[in-house]
Formats: structure tokens, sequence, C-alpha cells
């Protein structure tokens, strides 16, 4: 084996080829009748090789893609063979990923292919595919990861600092947003964006079940940008939270989370008195109405499509139509996602200011939102509900004590004590955006008195909701 590869195109290919050898081998043959140490010694060189470069082996399957160690595994259209075929070979017996260590053995490599034999007859659960390799005695040296898994193991194994990340995590979005609207004509460019959105988007996925509060104050920030993008990431932060509230599966969440952030697409290229307008006039209306057709335009101009791109076009097209009579031949069956998009672009498209509607106070949204009978689906809503809390993320209040501050989590022990961020003090002089807190313990102090309609001078809402 060459050590000149190249690791992120020359290894991944060389290794993805191997590893579906040996897979080919094992589907055909009994694993103990067959001579397997030629294939396998040449994977585990290959794997000994990565780590010696890398420290770690890991495969990632995601939409289409094979990722190696987070690299997509790209080997043009001589490669596109075996690239699909392992891939769906693995979605077949739903692994999402997996990893080989150090001190992997040739006989530890047998076993673990040995587990990976399909039985004859129907595929194999992927729980008991997990118990057979944990039979085998595995260990570190050879793991399998779930769909549900996906993305979301090493994220989980990470130290987040969420002062640090958060922030930064919400900033690289609305950019991956921005630039990949406004650059989807170009497809080298747009296939690269569309690769950073959606590892962004995975890493999140796994941080949901860790810091879900954080996505709810993250889809509360106003004016950090251009209404539309900003409107766009708002969306998808919130889907985030109210997805995983739900129990979507991580894959799953994955995918409605990259619907909802790209669920304007078609708006971006519209007149700029259109964008964020809540009383358009008919014509207006229709030129509203068709930017699903511009998204999928978009989207077939450039040849290239996937998974989550045409789901981005479904959602668009459905949750259009509860709003904006957008031309159709048919009404489709409603697809859940584009209630979920629906819903939570609704309450920030409320809670902003818009031509012809200043923004209401998050409250006044969610119960906007509580009155509107028939539009949206009530279980969905009552979860949304409880997820906001009365008084939900970014809400300016003032409390008993005279404190100014802004909401930034929901208190689910106590809905009517949120956490609060201290903008002001009861004098008025900047308090540093210290939490003060709400549980009982500061006495009347922390009681909310008031809900304020606009912040006043002093009080950054976007910074506070940021440092959460």
């Amino acid at each position: 084996m060459s050590n000149e590869l190249e690791f992120d195109k020359d290894l991944g290919v060389e290794f993805c080829t191997r590893f579906l050898q040996a897979l080919r081998i094992v589907r055909l043959y009994a694993v103990d009748n067959v001579n397997l140490d030629e294939p396998l010694r040449g994977l585990l060189s290959l794997i000994e090789q990565i780590l010696a470069q890398a420290g770690s082996v890991r495969l990632d399957v995601d939409q289409g893609t094979l990722f190696l160690n987070r690299d997509p595994v790209r080997g043009g259209r001589q490669a596109y063979a075996t690239l699909k075929e392992l891939h769906d070979a693995l979605l077949a017996q739903e692994v999402g990923g997996l990893s080989f260590g150090e001190g992997l053995t040739l006989d530890a490599l047998r076993a673990f292919f040995g587990c990976l034999k399909p039985p004859a007859v129907g595929k194999r659960p992927f729980a008991e595919l997990k118990a057979a390799l944990e039979e085998a005695e595995l260990g570190g040296r050879a793991q399998v990861f779930g769909l549900d898994e996906d993305g979301a193991v090493r994220a989980e194994q990470t130290e987040i600092d969420p002062a640090a990340f958060f922030p930064q995590a919400y900033a690289r979005t609305l950019v991956l947003v921005r630039e990949f609207v406004r650059r989807h004509d170009d497809e080298a460019v747009r296939r690269d964006l569309e690769l950073k959105l959606g590892r962004a988007v995975r890493d999140l996925t796994g941080l949901v079940p860790r810091f879900p509060e954080r996505f709810l104050a993250l889809g509360s920030v106003k004016g950090a940008d251009a209404y539309v993008f900003q409107h766009m990431a708002n969306t998808g932060f919130l889907a985030f939270a109210l997805g995983y509230a739900l129990g979507v599966t991580r894959v799953r969440l994955a995918e409605l989370a990259s619907s909802a952030l790209l669920h304007a697409l078609g708006m971006v290229d519209l007149p700029a008195h259109l964008l964020g307008s809540a009383l358009p006039s008919p014509e207006d209306a229709e030129a509203l109405g068709l930017h699903p057709y511009r998204a999928l335009g978009s989207l077939l101009g450039t040849r290239r499509s996937n998974t989550r791109s045409l789901l981005a076009v479904t959602v668009a097209f459905q949750f259009a139509r509860h709003r904006i009579p957008t031309p159709a031949r048919h009404r489709p069956p409603r697809h859940p996602f584009a209630m979920i998009v629906r819903l939570c672009e609704e309450y920030d498209a409320l809670t902003s200011d818009r031509q012809g509607a200043p923004a209401r106070t998050p409250p006044q949204a969610l119960e906007e939102l509580l009155r509107s009978e028939g539009v949206h689906d009530p279980a969905l809503l009552s979860v949304f509900a409880w997820l906001l809390g009365p008084y939900p993320p970014g809400t300016v209040v003032r409390l008993r004590g005279g404190e100014v501050g802004v909401v930034v989590e929901p208190n689910r022990a106590a809905p009517l004590r949120p956490v609060v961020a201290v903008a002001l003090g009861p004098d008025g002089s900047p308090a540093g955006g210290g939490r003060l807190p709400l549980d009982g313990t500061a006495g009347v102090a922390g009681e909310v008195v008031e809900v304020l309609e606009r912040p006043p001078a002093g009080v950054d809402r976007a910074a506070l909701l940021l440092a959460t």
C-alpha cells in the first residue's frame, strides 16, 4: 500500500472498496468456509494506515453520502457504483456508522464481518447486530452505530462550552444558509456549501438532547441579519427543539432542520418590499405564492438534487398553502415536517417587525397561535406551547424588584418563573446580563410583573439570548 495516498480522497475510496469486497464475500459464503485472510489483511493494513494519520477510523452514512472521519468520500464516476452499493448495504442493516480503534486484529476483523452477515431470510434488526458484536467482545476495537446515532455520537463524546459554541453555531448557520441560497446557481460552490451545511446540521442535531433550551433561545434572536435569512435560521432552530420534543429520531431531525432552514429559499430573489410583508396586495400575494416553484426551478437548474433538498421544496410547497394560495393541480397529503415548519415560521414571523405588522411580544404571538382554530394541528400546537411556556424565550419582562431582563429559558418546574437574564437594575443601571434565580430563593424580586412591548434602551435582547 502506497504511503503517498491523499487521505481525504484516495484512502477513503480504497477503504470503502476493500470494506465492500469483504462484505460481498461474507454475504455469499459462510465465513468459516472461505479464505478471508487476504482481503481482510489488506483492509487491516489500510485501517492501520488511517489510524496512524488520523487516530481513528469512522465511516458515517448520511443522505447518499459516505463520510470517513467527517470528510466526504469522493471518487468521481468510477467509484460511484462502489460507494452507492456500500451505502445501500449499510442502510439495509440500519447501520448509520461504524468505527475501528487501536488494537484491531485479523481475528477481531473476521468476527466483525461475521456479525455483519445478514440472515438467510429477512433482515436482522439492528439491536440483534449490536448484541452479536457485544457477544463477540470486540470492545472499542470495532463498533457500529444505528441510524438514530448517526452524526451525534462524536458530538456527545466531546465536551462543549455552550457559551462559546452556540453563538458561533448560530452565526455559522446563518452564513451558510445565506451563501447557499445566494450561490445556488454555481454547482461547484453549491455542492461544497451543501456538505458544510449538512455537517453543521448534524453537529447541532447531536447537541439537541443536551441543550434543548438553547435552541429555543437562538430561535428567538432578532436583528442579526436581513429578515429572510434570519427568519430561515430562526425557523430551523425552533424546528430543532420542537422536533426533538415530539420524539423525532436524530436522522429525521436533521432532515427536518434542513427543510426548516431552507423552507424560504425561493423567496430570496423577490423584491425587497415583498419580504416580510404582513399584508400583501393580491398581486403581491400571487408572487409570494410562487416561491416554491422558484425553489424547485433553482434546484433542477443545477442538475443536482438529494433527499434533503427535495424535502425542503416539498415542505415549502405545503407550508405555503396555509397562508398564501399557491397554484397547484391538487392538494397533496400533509407532510408532518411541513406542519412543524409552518408553526415555527409563523411564530417567528409574528414576533418579527414586518411591513404592515409590528412585532408581537412572544406571549402575544403564542396566544394568537392558540386562538387560530383549524390552522395548526392541536396536538402539535399544545407541545409547542408547553415547550415555550407562558413567557417564551425573548420576552422582555420587568420583575417585582424593578429589574428589567430577557427570558432566556423556560422553567418547567415553575412555568411562571422563567429563567431571566437581567439587563437593567432597579435604578436603570446596566446589570451585566446575570441570571436571577427565579425558583423562589430570590423572594418577590424574582416574580414577573410586566411584559414589555419593546426592549428599553440598554437592553440588547439578541446579545443576551446568544449568551445563554
